[in-house]
């Protein structure tokens, strides 16, 4: 399974130093969501070219491998699922 964004319009970013969390503004429902960083740094990653679970996972695994006792798979997989609800990212054919 392939996610890509959900919109062509756009997502507007913002993170600050030293804080875990940032927001997502999405010009095409005019939401704004709060997002740990690490799933916007996935959604930037989808944004620039869809991806696999599989594939995010091998990306984020070196910012999660201080926790070594979660499938960072599992948790990229739910992520994509909240991005998902958040009509953030899409699941498509690839």
């Amino acid at each position: 399974m392939t996610w890509a964004p959900f919109s062509e319009e756009g997502l507007i970013f913002r993170a600050w130093d030293g804080d875990d969390l940032a927001v997502v503004y999405n010009r095409s429902s005019g939401d704004t969501h709060l997002l740990e960083k690490l799933a916007l740094e996935m959604l930037c990653l989808i944004h620039v070219s869809p991806q696999t679970a599989d594939s995010l996972a091998t990306k984020v695994e070196e910012i999660l491998v201080a926790d070594k006792e979660g499938n960072i798979l599992e948790f990229v997989e739910a992520t994509l699922l909240k991005l998902q609800d958040a009509e953030l990212v899409k699941r498509i054919l690839f």
